[in-house]
């Protein structure tokens, strides 16, 4: 019997030293893999859509991982606002910016219409064929023997699918977020002809692949309510999880500050994520409690809109906020287990309710209390489940105000009596290596024993 690895090819928009959010996940795939019998070979551009770096990631990689890299043309590339760091953007959708509101020339329209129609399902689509002749090369020179694609951006898994169709090798799509069925969708304008091709795409895609990998169990029951021809069987949950290896340097990380500091790592921008309920509830909370205010520091550490800077100034909470920019992992993790109060907007529309993302875990394994405004859902089931601290489902203040004055008190309480926690949750379930483990077993059963 044939006892050598099996051979994956994992197609990935980006892959380090390129970061943005999605590497993570395809990061601990390579580590993980290898130790279930599964050899990963990374296809990537050499040229994503990102310019944030982080040399950091590059010593997770595994030595022995061959990565192809493949020039991808994407003429339809989304500018960059000068508030939004290059971390945050990855194959770019074809979302129609606010300025649209306002009447375009005629010449404008034209150049916007050409760009939907050449953008479906995301401005990364033309690496669906400049990709190809690489991947089918890394199949050959490397024996591959099944391939696994990871979106957003969505345009991967019609490049894996084609590389599968051309080489007769099983196809798994991987999905971290849902495609026409994203929360984000509606934002995009289709028009009904462009939402008729984009999901002859994905039906394509689901139809044609040998499996799927969903990000939540939430996820996969959509899948399915959505696509009728999809059998149960053919979807698997493999869920971001957590990987401890990756915090165990920082469990008693200290910046030297003393004040009770609230923390929130990501994106922030208008729409579900917009905080200024919670800045109006901060400024309340100041307003009921003055003698605390030089004890309150929050630290918001990713990008945001100058929209968000304007609503600082309108609370008057300036004095309280500090903002960094993008910061590499390892700095980011450092900030997290140094914080007294990690903060998650999620937003509060039911269409929420199924993501989870990726930060939640890494706030969960750290021991420190969450406040989450999220949905009934995936999120506070989590929260409740490894009881870490609460998720609203309302921009009402009062139970924020309620929940900060607890927090800070028993903030108060442990640094006078110098009761410091100072350990990881053990959260074994949810660990990466666990997660990856059941992809690996997908990947040999659809391999099987003989391969050609």
């Amino acid at each position: 019997m044939d006892t050598r690895p099996r051979k994956m090819l994992i197609v990935t928009y980006v892959f380090p030293p390129f970061a943005a959010v999605g590497v993570y996940r395809i990061l601990k795939f390579c580590k993980y893999l290898p130790e279930f019998g599964i050899a990963p070979v990374i296809l990537t551009p050499r040229n994503p859509n990102t310019m944030a770096r982080d040399e950091g990631l590059m010593a997770q990689i595994p030595g022995y991982v061959p990565v192809y890299h493949s020039f991808s043309f994407e003429p339809f590339r989304g500018k960059r606002p000068s508030n939004v760091p290059s971390s945050a953007v990855s194959g770019g959708s074809s979302l129609t910016p606010a300025s649209e509101s306002e009447e375009p020339s005629l010449p404008t329209r034209l150049k916007r219409l050409v760009r939907k129609q050449l953008s479906i399902p995301d401005t990364v689509y033309f690496w669906s064929w400049t990709g190809l002749w690489t991947g089918v090369q890394a199949i050959r020179n490397e024996k591959i023997d099944l391939v696994l694609s990871s979106s957003p951006p969505h345009s991967t898994h019609l490049l894996a699918s084609r590389m599968a169709a051309l080489t007769k090798k099983p196809h798994i799509a991987d999905f971290r977020d849902l495609w026409s069925q994203n929360t984000s969708y509606a934002e995009r304008r289709y028009t009904p002809a462009l939402k008729r091709r984009d999901r002859r795409y994905e039906e394509s895609v689901l139809r044609q692949s040998a499996a799927i990998t969903v990000n939540t169990d939430t996820f996969k029951m959509q899948l399915m309510a959505n696509n009728a021809f999809l059998d149960a069987g053919r979807i698997e949950v493999v869920t971001n999880g957590v990987d401890p290896d990756d915090f165990k340097e920082f469990v008693a990380s200290g910046t030297g500050e003393s004040r009770f500091t609230l923390l929130y790592t990501g994106s922030l921008y208008g729409g579900h994520r917009n905080p200024e309920f919670f800045f109006a509830a901060v400024r309340a909370w100041l307003d009921r409690r003055s003698e605390i205010s030089g004890e309150i520091r929050l630290l918001f550490i990713g990008n945001w809109a100058a929209e968000h800077a304007r609503l600082i100034v309108r609370h008057g909470i300036g004095t309280v906020i500090e903002k960094r920019d993008w910061m590499p992992q390892r700095e980011v993790l450092k900030e997290t287990f140094a914080a007294d109060l990690l903060l998650l907007f999620q937003g509060f529309d039911p269409a929420l309710s199924a993501a989870i993302p990726r930060k939640l875990y890494e706030y969960i394994i750290t021991n420190k209390p969450i406040l989450a405004f999220a949905p009934p859902g995936e999120i506070p089931d989590l929260i409740t489940r490894f009881e870490c601290g609460v998720s609203l489902s309302s921009p009402d203040p009062e139970p924020i105000i309620s929940y900060l004055d607890a927090a800070f008190d028993a903030w108060k309480h442990r640094r006078e009596t110098g009761q410091t926690v100072h350990s990881l949750r053990s959260m074994p379930e949810l660990e990466t290596k666990q997660q990856v483990r059941k992809l690996a077993d997908l990947c040999h059963r659809l391999t099987g024993p003989d391969r050609k």
